[in-house]
């Protein structure tokens, strides 16, 4: 799924079944990715998920930044702007993205953080019924509910990122790489439509008579106030989320499913707490060495057990020792 990403930001018809992205030097090209997240990392779903039991991909920060300098050097855009929601997503951009290639981005969360999940229990009800997850991710909720109700042609992105950031009071929003083009209006490049004026995406919602989506933002008031009170930190979600299905639902599968999750949880700290006693609790830093970092994470996919979202919470002592040790999987191979 990562190569499919990739292709299809540079325009690579011949590498994935599917629309590529035909941009040229006058495009404005908008990019948003949400999933989960790790230090220079986010994750994708494989294809080959169901066969191998939830088999991870991943799209490292080293290849989104390729992409994105062939694109530039391609002249695939005029201007790009990224949103990144995931855990650690600072790192898929500090001292990566440069500020003068016209790319613009924004992060959930800085890079050593975690994000964190909204409109979570007792706040998960569409139309009453409760959906038993959260509804969306609490920097995602707040752009594209800002996005609802701003002017397309007025607000501008920095404007957007100030309210923004003021929202997702729970991670830290932060903005990466060329800021010179900061007061261009959000229009430009959420549109889909170069004369988004008269007929910009939003516009042509409203337009649509969907107005009641914003007068729903408005109704939600209230419960808006409350989403980051409820909100939960993203790599609890599913424990969060098996825990109220205890409560509301006391049934022996509900109560296994839980008591399943605890012991993975507590599996997995044990066996980082095994393997790096000196190092668990150390200050996370940001990777550079890309290839050993991979090799480690696709030696404990291999040899250990299936990649959870919980799992990569602790990618940051591969990280430390890709950057420090510098000593591949030899560690890692002994304790297999």
């Amino acid at each position: 799924m990562s190569q499919n990403l990739l292709a299809v930001l540079k325009g690579d018809a011949s590498a994935v079944d599917g629309p590529v992205l035909k941009s040229d030097e006058n495009s404005e090209v908008f990019f948003y990715f949400a999933d989960h997240g790790a230090p220079g990392l986010v994750a994708m779903p494989n294809r080959e998920s169901w066969r191998h039991f939830f088999k991870q991909d991943f799209l490292y920060a080293d290849d989104l930044h390729n992409a994105v300098k062939y694109m530039h050097e391609n002249k695939m855009f005029k201007q790009m702007t990224m949103y990144v929601e995931a855990c650690e997503s600072g790192s898929m951009f500090e001292n990566i993205l440069e500020d003068n290639i016209n790319v613009y981005a924004v992060s959930a969360a800085n890079s050593r953080e975690s994000s964190w999940g909204s409109y979570c229990a007792p706040n998960d009800k569409v139309d009453g019924k409760s959906v038993g997850s959260c509804l969306g991710d609490l920097f995602s909720t707040n752009w594209m509910e800002n996005s609802d109700i701003a002017k397309m042609n007025s607000e501008t992105l920095q404007t957007q990122y100030d309210l923004v950031k003021k929202e997702t009071v729970k991670s830290h929003a932060l903005q990466w790489g060329d800021l010179s083009f900061v007061n261009e209006t959000i229009g430009y490049f959420q549109s889909g439509d170069q004369d988004y004026k008269k007929h910009g995406f939003w516009n042509k919602l409203k337009s649509w008579g969907l107005t009641q989506i914003v007068e729903r933002v408005g109704a939600m008031e209230e419960l808006g106030e409350r989403k980051a009170e409820n909100a939960v930190d993203s790599r609890d979600i599913k424990m969060h989320y098996l825990y109220n299905n205890v409560v509301n639902h006391p049934s022996a599968e509900n109560n296994a499913a839980l008591q399943a999750e605890i012991n993975h949880r507590m599996k997995i700290d044990n066996f980082f707490k095994e393997l790096y006693p000196q190092h668990i609790d150390s200050v996370p830093v940001l990777p550079t060495d890309f290839d050993c970092y991979r090799k480690l994470i696709g030696t404990y996919e291999e040899h250990c057990e299936a990649i959870t979202d919980y799992t990569m919470k602790y990618f940051r002592l591969f990280v430390s020792e890709c950057e420090g040790m510098k000593s591949v999987p030899d560690a890692l191979d002994a304790s297999v």
